[in-house]
């Protein structure tokens, strides 16, 4: 009980620290840009975006998650000490590599992003020197969440990242009223960042009974760790060509102002994933359990299932207003000079109502240690992303950049991975798709109609009239999905999580 109470209320919190994240973005973000201009705006998100090829956790993440969840369920927790010996060892060895590379970069900007202008390149320069300090410090810290999510530690993760995005913002406006600028931005998210994991080695301290064992070594414990992190570290590196290089490709063919044109189709698609996904790190642990007991592909079929409906019907719900209405979002949120950045967000949002819907089958990968197949088809992806990016950017801008993106994930992440579920893992995905897709296409057509002709019958110049046409199409989305597609389990959970909410 203690542990669907954790899973439950982690539910809970991903989904309040979402809506308040939205929200708040919402209000600030067009704040904060005007405060910084759109070209500083463009230099935090690629300074950001490069240092982000350094921050890869090469696997050991995972690893941590996967393997102390396995040796819990095996009853095997004198393992964990050691486990967390070995990695971190590798940690510190990371962190002197990501050293010399960030001191590489910072050497040779100016030869890197010629786009950018004299001025840039200070800014960029400073920023950059700024942020990789703070990676050399917080990276060791990236082991944090797998130990949490493996000790089924949902409630603190959750109010941890609840707790980082309130005192980001909060901040960031306050350095900003103060007349602080670009650098305040950046040093804000490095100190929060930096509060938030000490937080989280509180708590580990307090959960975990062992200490780890940094004299511990062994060969089938080390080959046991690479022969998973090494998939994990692959896909990691494709995954980040396919969506965090696409600034500095931006910045090479195109300039800061695409940069910032792109990274707001790239916030919003970051909303969608976040909500979609905030469930599914807390399976993880089930899934575990599940494999271990040696249970059919039809149960874990079926809890992909359960857990896609949900996932479905929140995605479905962003992404169907967003592409009927969301031009006029965009120009009324951030205005003219950011209209492109709909089209952007089209394009990457759309695959999102697959893709975000199959958590558990990704998971299930996790738990097997079959993530080569996914790997093979993020490296697809992402040769695909940079090659069409790199060609299309130069003439389409940041909208050439998301339709190389929105290719490669069609090619890699939809066709690719469903081709792994249904033939490698004995998934049945017809099944899924008929019990979790086709069901709503119905209501996604009616809705994006409506969505549209109340974009051409009435027309808005308000941010709150337009709010009152999204609750109007919302309204709608939400009566046809509960009269024609949930079940009676699914609207018991919706209900019972609505009186818990209010409860407490």
């Amino acid at each position: 009980m203690k542990k669907i109470n954790q899973i439950k209320s982690g539910a809970v919190l991903s989904y309040i620290s979402i809506i308040f994240n939205i929200v708040a973005g919402l209000v600030y973000t067009p704040w904060m840009i005007g405060q910084i201009g759109q070209s500083d705006y463009g230099l935090y998100t690629l300074a950001i975006s490069v240092i982000s090829y350094f921050t890869l956790d090469f696997g050991f993440g995972g690893a941590i998650s996967k393997f102390i969840a396995q040796f819990r369920a095996e009853k095997r927790d004198g393992e964990i000490s050691n486990l967390l010996g070995l990695v971190y060892k590798f940690y510190f060895i990371i962190d002197l590599l990501i050293l010399v590379a960030v001191v590489v970069i910072y050497c040779f900007v100016e030869n890197i992003f010629v786009n950018l202008s004299a001025d840039e390149l200070i800014k960029f320069k400073n920023i950059f020197a700024i942020v990789g300090l703070f990676t050399l410090i917080s990276f060791p810290c990236t082991t944090f969440n797998g130990i949490l999510i493996a000790y089924e530690k949902f409630v603190i993760l959750k109010v941890c990242d609840l707790l980082s995005k309130i005192l980001t913002i909060v901040l960031i406006i306050a350095a900003l009223l103060l007349g602080r600028g670009l650098y305040a931005i950046v040093i804000v998210n490095a100190g929060v960042q930096l509060l938030v994991n000490m937080i989280k080695f509180m708590s580990i301290k307090r959960t975990m009974t062992q200490k780890i064992n940094f004299r511990y070594f062994s060969k089938d414990m080390l080959k046991m760790i690479f022969s998973f992190s090494i998939w994990m570290t692959i896909m990691g590196i494709a995954q980040r060509f396919i969506m965090n290089i696409t600034p500095s490709v931006l910045g090479i063919t195109a300039g800061a102002v695409a940069i910032s044109v792109f990274s707001i189709g790239r916030t919003i698609e970051g909303y969608v994933f976040t909500f979609a996904n905030a469930l599914n790190s807390l399976f993880l642990p089930k899934v575990s359990n599940m494999v271990a007991a040696n249970v059919s592909r039809d149960e874990i079929t079926n809890l992909m299932i359960r857990v896609g409906r949900i996932q479905l019907i929140i995605v479905g719900a962003i992404i169907t207003i967003f592409i009927s209405m969301g031009q006029e979002f965009i120009v009324l949120w951030l205005g003219e000079s950011f209209r492109e950045s709909y089209w952007v967000t089209a394009f990457l949002i759309i695959p999102s109502i697959v893709t975000l819907t199959q958590d558990i089958g990704i998971t299930l990968l996790v738990v097997e240690n079959e993530l080569k197949y996914r790997t093979y088809f993020y490296i697809l992806a992402a040769v695909i992303s940079v090659v069409l990016s790199f060609i299309l950017s130069r003439i389409y801008g940041a909208i050439g950049a998301a339709i190389g993106i929105f290719t490669a994930t069609i090619v890699g992440h939809i066709i690719g991975m469903n081709w792994v579920f249904k033939r490698k893992m004995n998934l049945n995905m017809g099944k899924f798709y008929q019990q979790c897709h086709l069901r709503a296409v119905p209501i996604f057509l009616i809705v994006f109609v409506s969505g549209i002709l109340l974009q051409h019958i009435w027309i808005t110049n308000s941010m709150v009239l337009y709010a009152l046409k999204v609750c109007v199409i919302g309204a709608e989305y939400l009566s046809l999905m509960w009269f024609f597609y949930m079940n009676s389990e699914e609207k018991k959970l919706i209900l019972n999580t609505i009186h818990r909410v209010f409860k407490k």
